[in-house]
């Protein structure tokens, strides 16, 4: 069952064991314009930790969201699977301190036989960072055809809505029938931590009981207006506004995300509950 703070700590340790570089998939059901957010504060609040972070648009609209992070979206990794370009070619520093690249151009189809050399291309442009993080917005099949995202990390993000919840566990259903079953981890955007205890706590319960898949619940990122704010700037509310609550948040996500577990195996994988809420569905 959820015990408040001790399930965010048990998703946090789960992330960690992958390793001092990791890829780490981030699949939103939030609104549009949230995931850009989220990777821009949170890649920001990892470089302010002191860690090498690559950001990686693999949206359905390649392009948007390294738009939105500050870099004119050119040479893809795609390009670089094709011999187009050099992995490095694809690669661009933003002006918050850490680098991007667009997995592959909009509209583009992935050939079958192409699939590894994209996935090799990844790798490498990954092999730069101490962490990547791969932006995905709603059903971003093309990119789940790569091992490296397929059997790394995956966050999915909510927010506090009940329609971002229910997409949350429809995103997790598609996920399940696309990957096999494994264990994900929930992010909730501009919630309280008990609202997010009860979002994420919402979506592990129906995962658990229609899916076997657990869920855990790895914190909330506050409702603050310091956030918009910095964005209208075009910077991070790290940067600008360091110590407004979603700031200092996004911190502390930062430093959980990048310390060593204390310990390793010791929670029994699957056994995620959410806490009793009357919570619909409408699966």
């Amino acid at each position: 069952m959820i015990h408040n703070g001790n399930d965010q700590a048990t998703g946090l340790r789960r992330l960690l064991e992958g390793g001092s570089r990791r890829i780490v998939s981030i699949q939103s059901a939030a609104p549009v314009g949230e995931l850009s957010e989220l990777l821009l504060n949170l890649a920001s609040a990892l470089v302010a930790v002191g860690r090498d972070v690559l950001v990686i648009d693999a949206g359905r609209r390649t392009g948007r969201m390294a738009l939105a992070l500050g870099i004119d979206p050119g040479a893809t990794l795609l390009d670089a699977a094709s011999g187009i370009c050099a992995v490095d070619d694809a690669i661009r520093v933003s002006p918050h301190g850490f680098e991007v690249a667009v997995l592959t151009p909009p509209s583009a189809v992935v050939a079958p036989g192409r699939i590894g050399r994209l996935d090799s291309a990844l790798r490498r442009a990954s092999d730069r960072a101490d962490i990547t993080l791969v932006g995905m917005s709603l059903r971003s099949d093309q990119g789940w055809s790569l091992p490296a995202l397929a059997s790394g990390d995956v966050i999915v993000q909510v927010a506090n809505t009940r329609a971002s919840v229910t997409g949350g566990y429809r995103l997790i259903k598609h996920l399940t029938a696309r990957l096999g079953r494994r264990p994900f981890s929930i992010l909730v955007t501009n919630a309280t931590p008990q609202q997010a205890l009860v979002a994420g706590g919402n979506v592990a319960r129906a995962a658990e009981r229609y899916l076997a898949v657990a869920v855990n619940p790895i914190g909330a990122i506050p409702a603050d207006e310091h956030v918009g704010r910095a964005a209208l700037l075009g910077r991070s509310v790290i940067d600008v506004y360091p110590r407004a609550m979603a700031a200092i948040a996004y911190r502390r996500l930062a430093i959980a995300l990048t310390q060593p577990p204390r310990t390793r195996g010791a929670v029994a994988a699957g056994r995620s509950a959410a806490p009793s809420v009357n919570a619909k569905f409408g699966l």
